[in-house]
């Protein structure tokens, strides 16, 4: 008879070499994924900065403000008017395939597509008014560039939440495809066949609604393509809708991407606000540079964030734990490299987008390092929201973000925009040194690079 100390003692051995045996496959999977992301988001970055450099070459530091202060309320509005329910459809649909709960997940790509049609319908609506009864005074070319603004919310809105979908199915690269390199070279196209008939009819306003034909392009290929990534249970099945609980999780995830994304495009709006519209472009241009810095990180994101729900749902907390610790390892060599790329170049790159750019050289340095100190802290804003902890999050990050607004109030008047890119990774810093502590003491996982690292 075998004593019950030794089949205890085999059977975690076993339960130990099926949890290495796993967290390889895993890893070998987000690997290979996030691989796919990262090569499409360098890709994408590549046409996406030649766009930029043709537009602000072509219509000039001023008018490229108006164009970039334009694209930063819309960006804002966008994501106000997902309510939610991009992040909702990673939160949800993991644990509907879990399940088996085919009717859900069909239901929750109709219902959420609905609820964001008619949230941007409303926002663009509101947003036309303001601006003719508050700008029409000031600048007909901001008027009209924002008015064709409020027509490209429209469309970012669906194409943003097709994207949600595509990472939803673990198709990461599949999600940045269409945003990060096919609008981008739609635009691209677009541009220089116009350059090509007429230069002169290149302005802010034409520009707004050049991107506006190249984001229906995009979003056209993006909703071909999910057809083919869809459950096949999930086609025929009769749609069920839990819209109070989309709602209510959705709610609670709006306020933190609504924040997040006022947090990288806050610079340009309060440049705008404070400066005026002709010093946004240069900030602007230094805030797509230094954003290339994270691409590690949201290239490895796009495939953590439906595992982490998965796995969360599962209660495999041990193998979350470990896949979110090599995870940190991946992200932090990758941003570091990129990082010390850009802080060599970034002088050259912002000068080919003409006079007047390179004095964001200060500020761009700034914002590459709170780039790489994100990164430090690992995907700590996942771990909130595709857990339990999703109505924690927003006031995690609202902390960061008054640091944010409080400190540009201050320093921009004073020290212009390198006072902006301060004020920012300030509040970057905040939210996400509280987020670590909560993280580490709620779920007992410490998602950064510093894997000795304790919070008591």
């Amino acid at each position: 008879m075998i004593p019950s100390a030794k089949i205890a003692e085999a059977s975690s051995r076993t339960e130990t070499t099926d949890l290495g045996a796993d967290l390889t496959a895993q890893l070998r999977f987000i690997k290979k994924r996030a691989s796919g992301s990262f090569a499409v988001k360098v890709l994408g970055t590549g046409v996406g900065f030649a766009v930029h450099l043709a537009i602000a070459r072509i219509i000039g530091v001023a008018a490229y403000g108006i164009y970039a202060l334009m694209l930063s309320w819309v960006s804002v509005l966008a994501v106000t008017a997902q309510f939610g329910q991009d992040n909702g459809v990673l939160h949800f649909l993991p644990k509907y395939g879990v399940a088996g709960q085919w009717g859900l997940i069909r239901g929750l790509r109709r219902g959420s597509g609905l609820l964001v049609l008619g949230s941007s319908l409303l926002i663009s609506a509101v947003g036309v008014a303001y601006v003719h009864w508050h700008m029409a005074l000031r600048s007909v070319a901001l008027t009209r560039t924002f008015d064709i603004g409020f027509l490209l919310l429209l469309v970012l809105a669906q194409l943003q939440q097709s994207g949600a979908l595509h990472r939803a199915l673990k198709q990461a690269a599949e999600s940045d495809l269409y945003v990060v390199i096919v609008r981008p070279v739609a635009l691209l196209v677009l541009i220089v066949f116009v350059y090509v008939l007429s230069p002169s009819l290149l302005t802010a306003p034409f520009a707004a609604a050049l991107s506006l034909i190249a984001a229906a392009v995009a979003l056209i290929f993006s909703a071909l393509r999910l057809r083919t990534h869809w459950p096949r249970q999930a086609r025929n099945a009769q749609p069920e809708y839990h819209v109070g609980a989309w709602l209510k999780v959705g709610a609670q995830l709006s306020v933190l991407s609504v924040m997040m994304v006022t947090s990288i495009s806050i610079g340009s709006l309060v440049i705008g606000a404070f400066l005026g519209a002709s010093r946004v472009g240069p900030y602007y241009a230094a805030v797509q540079i230094a954003g290339i810095a994270s691409f590690g990180i949201n290239a490895i994101n796009a495939v953590l964030a439906p595992m982490i729900a998965e796995y969360y749902a599962a209660g495999r907390l041990e193998m979350l734990a470990q896949m979110m610790r090599r995870a940190a390892r991946i992200t932090f060599v990758a941003t570091s490299v990129l990082t010390a790329g850009l802080a060599i170049s970034g002088r050259f790159l912002l000068g080919l987008f003409g006079p007047g750019f390179v004095e964001a050289y200060v500020p761009l340095l700034i914002l590459l390092v709170g780039e790489w100190l994100i990164t430090c802290a690992g995907s700590v804003g996942f771990l909130l929201t595709m857990t339990r902890f999703q109505k924690q999050a927003p006031l995690i990050f609202l902390c960061g973000l008054i640091t944010n607004l409080i400190l540009a109030a201050i320093l921009v008047p004073v020290l212009g925009l390198t006072g902006m890119a301060l004020s920012t990774v300030a509040g970057w810093m905040v939210w996400n040194l509280i987020a670590l502590v909560f993280v580490y003491r709620r779920l007992q996982i410490n998602p950064t690079v510093f894997q000795r690292l304790r919070f008591g």
